[in-house]
């Protein structure tokens, strides 16, 4: 699946990033593992956010007509 945007907490320890088939996930930089998924949008997610320590996560995705 291709990653459509990406950003990094805070801190530099978690990074969400947002893919072309409406998920988006949280990985643990330091591990190189998701620490969640989320199935979020019906189509692709074109922006998304971490706040300064990771915990909390924004997405924005493709709305239908565009």
């Amino acid at each position: 699946m291709k990653v459509l945007c990406a950003a990094f907490s805070g801190d530099g320890r978690r990074v969400i990033y947002g893919l072309e088939d409406g998920t988006a996930a949280v990985a643990d930089v330091e591990k190189g593992q998701d620490v969640l998924t989320l199935n979020c949008h019906k189509r692709r997610v074109i922006s998304v956010g971490l706040n300064g320590d990771g915990i909390r996560a924004a997405t924005a995705g493709e709305s239908a007509d565009g």
